[in-house]
């Protein structure tokens, strides 16, 4: 579970700043979104709103950046590299991540990595062996200090630009194992849900958990109650006489590609005759809707998530679902009958519906803001004085009262649309 994740120089991120899932103390309403672990007391769900380029996206996508920092070990500080530009002395300046976490086992841990576009300056991990915090490394650019046998020898062969947690799986140090396999397995980012060009991957990736239990079936589930037209789901397994290829192919190459591509995903719909039922027929993915691919792969993750108690981040939540599906999910999310696991779910959005439909305590809505200065900053309701849980908070969102809405004057686009005489005869030559 995510306790907070602090950012410093990263986009249009220049202070240090803070996104918390701890509850606020003094906030009584909505005991249910919350979760008692230990000493920690956690948000089920948070929302993030702001105005076009205020900085939500940027908070997703430096979970990205540390997510693959960590796990991939082949993964380009380069890319990760992108300081705040616009001053000064920050373009020159380190970007620094930090992140409170527990892991499945109930431990809490604290991880700090500091990077440029070449090395990684600082790297240090602590734990909290009863409740008092304890090194378990301490990483500089020529110094390295821990108890933990065998990882100075990890940390001698290790490049500069890789971070030493993204080491623990391939050297099997089993005393890191654990805040490893939280970035690894329980920290999921899920930045373009409605980008194209992953959607095979995704589609890979639900064929692989056909064989958790009751996957499938929930999936299906999920599609059929969300009034898609969708009876069930099945992968079915594809025999060589399905595949219809090219007779000039050699025997191993047509093996490799039936063995690569031997299931498939099957959505059945009903088949209707005088308004009666009759049987079902089965459609590929290809087949369904821009919507209806969407909810499929990102219910397989959101099911995967409530399953294993994950952080599933989200940007831009209501570009892939309907509003009164996005308020459903919201729910089971904070729910702890149907998120028994303790799952969290961080997301974006611009839908403002959502803040009129008693989903969410003050704490668990985030407000981003970008002043004149091309700087953002992120703080929940919470946070502000005089904001009541029972104020209808949709209304007082449009009016500008949280911040976090555009100012737009209608005069600023008096645009000028005067064609020259080139274009004018440019646009007769066409006609």
């Amino acid at each position: 579970m995510l306790i907070d994740f602090a950012i410093t120089n990263f986009r249009s991120i220049k202070e240090r700043q803070v996104f918390s899932m701890q509850t606020v103390s003094r906030i009584p309403e909505k005991p249910e979104n919350t979760i008692q672990t230990g000493s920690e007391q956690l948000l089920r769900s948070a929302v993030i709103y702001g105005r076009n380029a205020s900085g939500k996206s940027n908070l997703m996508l430096a979970a990205d950046c540390l997510y693959k920092m960590v796990v991939k070990s082949e993964y380009k500080l380069k890319s990760a590299y992108q300081p705040f530009k616009i001053c000064i002395d920050k373009p020159t300046e380190p970007i620094v991540f930090e992140i409170n976490f527990i892991a499945n086992s109930g431990k809490k841990y604290y991880y700090i990595v500091s990077f440029n576009d070449k090395e990684i300056i600082e790297e240090n991990l602590y734990h909290y062996p009863e409740g008092k915090r304890a090194r378990l490394y301490q990483r500089q650019t020529d110094e390295f200090k821990s108890d933990i046998v065998g990882l100075k020898d990890v940390w001698k062969k290790l490049y500069s630009n890789n971070t030493l947690l993204s080491r623990i799986n391939s050297d099997k140090i089993d005393a890191l194992l654990e805040p490893f396999m939280f970035f690894r397995r329980h920290f999921v980012t899920q930045s373009f849900i409605g980008d194209e060009s992953v959607w095979e991957l995704n589609i890979e990736t639900i064929i692989k958990r056909k064989s958790l239990p009751f996957h499938v079936e929930n999936l299906g589930k999920l599609l059929k109650v969300a009034d898609t037209g969708i009876d069930s789901l099945e992968i079915k397994t594809l025999k060589p006489e399905d595949f219809y290829l090219p007779a000039t192919l050699d025997e191993k190459t047509k093996k490799k590609i039936i063995s690569e591509n031997s299931f498939r995903i099957k959505i059945k719909h009903p088949i209707y005759e005088n308004e009666t039922q009759i049987g079902l027929v089965d459609f590929d993915f290809e087949d369904e809707s821009s919507g209806t691919k969407k909810l499929l792969l990102f219910g397989s993750n959101m099911l995967d998530c409530l399953s294993d108690g994950d952080v599933l981040f989200v940007d831009e939540l209501d570009k892939s679902l309907h509003p009164t599906l996005m308020q459903a999910i919201i729910r089971i999310f904070n729910n702890p009958k149907t998120n028994p696991n303790n799952a969290q779910l961080i997301f974006t959005t611009h839908d403002v519906s959502l803040l009129g439909a008693n989903l969410f305590r003050r704490d668990q809505m985030w407000m981003t803001e970008k002043d004149m200065n091309g700087v953002s900053s992120y703080y929940t309701l919470a946070d502000m004085k005089g904001i009541r849980a029972d104020i209808p908070f949709e209304k007082y969102f449009l009016k500008g009262a949280f911040g976090g809405t555009p100012v737009v004057n209608e005069f600023d686009f008096e645009f000028n649309l005067e064609r020259t005489d080139e274009k004018q005869k440019q646009k007769a030559e066409l006609l």
